[in-house]
């Protein structure tokens, strides 16, 4: 290819990013931009461009037909037709389509059914995407608490790039921390091409390894193999968390997929590479399944985790309601619109204390506690108010916040230095660590009150 016409497809992919910046086009100029990137060898940009549109193709607010896909297969296989070797990764779009179109609510249930006796798609699955060889030692070693925190709370089977270096390794070195002390609760699998580079050893404290033949490189070949793997065992998008750290092509590959397929995806702020990129980009903006957390190793934890106890819908509301009337007793001088009585509160403040009170229990058990029915028992905590709690109720308040942290951005809050509600933008979305006095406090006061709540829902809480 020459390069005057290399400048012009690079101008039109230009045209079609601000089309998609705009909003207009959609999803027509997120595919014509992939397209464009495969005329241009890079299948890996092009992978991404297509996760975008079909995010938005099935995200409910397009109005276009599915059928637009048929094209853009034809497409992609008409414009290597009669080639004796295709190039690497020609045929990672139709993969993506059609890993997108099993997923589909009435495929995905399909699935399911098919899956063989004995099998259970109640998994619970978290990919850790981020930087290998290329990130640095102090970039690691501030992630690190971050990802310890994160395995150290989940269940199921993790899912890394099963090497020694960076983000894999640290990985490894944590779930052998975790054997050793008795606490892990997964299986870790690590997804490796035919031949490791030479400074990618592979990590033996993997449980097992899934060794991807079609490529000799780490790229998104073993990202699609991992997606095609867990759709033939029944699991959905919606029982995987992927939680990414800096990284490169390969690690933004693994964002653009799984945001594509409608897995949640939170990326942690500050800790460079893709992450940081994807965060930024524009074309990305308003995704509602992309987070970005703070560096805080609380909101990594609230991220990965799953409320342990099932409450009613009713129990739900009491303590809900509860921690509302609480909030609002010690917090006279905030604004109107979230002091309203619970009949006139705005759904995203009513959401935030259901949140709280969903996994009140689990931060609670964090901390060394139980919540049992109750009982009258005189185990039972009254309060946290004494100085005896006052190391429990810190560690409880830095969960809340992390929590807290979580269920905003869920709800499509984002971090701004100036709170602005319209705009859903928070100046309190940061740390722990980086929280003024003032906050911090807030929080805990409204774990203090737990007692006193949970006693509402006719709940107990006492030492585990």
């Amino acid at each position: 290819m020459s390069d005057s016409m290399r400048m012009k497809i690079q101008q039109a992919i230009a045209l079609c990013q601000d089309h998609a910046r705009a909003g207009t086009e959609l999803p027509y100029a997120l595919f014509a931009a992939g397209r464009l990137n495969l005329l241009l060898g890079d299948a890996s940009a092009a992978l991404g461009w297509y996760a975008r549109g079909l995010r938005h193709l099935f995200d409910g607010e397009s109005c276009v037909s599915e059928s637009v896909l048929e094209d853009e297969v034809d497409w992609t296989k008409r414009i290597y037709r009669g080639m004796k070797k295709p190039p690497s990764g020609h045929n990672w779009i139709e993969r993506l389509i059609n890993l997108d179109r099993s997923f589909r609510p009435g495929n995905a249930a399909a699935a399911r059914d098919a899956v063989s006796p004995g099998t259970t798609t109640e998994k619970r699955v978290l990919i850790v995407a981020g930087g290998a060889a290329g990130m640095d030692d102090a970039t690691l070693e501030k992630v690190r608490p971050c990802l310890e925190q994160a395995l150290k709370n989940f269940s199921g089977t993790v899912i890394c790039g099963g090497t020694k270096v960076g983000i894999p390794g640290c990985v490894g070195e944590l779930a052998a921390e975790l054997e050793f002390a008795g606490h892990k609760q997964f299986e870790l699998v690590g997804y490796i091409p035919e031949a490791l580079p030479q400074d990618m050893p592979k990590d033996e404290r993997y449980d097992r390894f899934v060794v991807v033949s079609g490529d000799s490189r780490f790229s998104p070949e073993q990202i699609l193999r991992t997606w095609e793997d867990l759709q033939r065992e029944g699991i959905t998008p919606d029982q995987v968390k992927v939680i990414g750290f800096g990284g490169g092509r390969v690690a933004t590959a693994e964002f653009h997929v799984a945001l594509a397929l409608g897995a949640s995806v939170a990326v942690v702020a500050g800790s460079g590479g893709g992450a940081d990129a994807i965060i930024a980009d524009p074309v990305w903006n308003g995704v509602s399944a992309l987070l970005a957390l703070p560096l805080d190793a609380a909101s990594a934890q609230a991220f990965v985790s799953a409320p342990t106890l099932e409450h009613t819908p009713e129990e739900l509301e009491v303590m809900a309601q509860a921690f509302h009337a609480h909030y609002v007793r010690d917090n006279p001088s905030k604004l109107p619109e979230n002091m309203r009585a619970w009949e006139k509160l705005a759904d995203t403040y009513k959401k935030a204390n259901i949140e709280q009170a969903r996994h009140a229990v689990e931060i609670l058990r964090a901390a060394g506690f139980d919540v049992r029915p109750a009982t009258d028992s005189s185990e039972a905590i009254a309060s946290f108010q004494t100085s005896e709690y006052k190391a429990a109720v810190e560690r409880m308040a830095e969960l809340e916040h992390g929590r807290w942290n979580l269920e905003r951005l869920r709800d499509g809050w984002r971090f701004g230095p100036v709170r602005d509600n319209a705009k859903k933008i928070h100046n309190c979305l940061v740390a722990w660590k980086d929280l003024p006095e003032e906050i911090r406090e807030y929080d805990r006061n409204s774990v203090r009150a737990f007692p006193e709540i949970l006693a509402q829902a006719k709940l107990e809480i006492v030492r585990s």
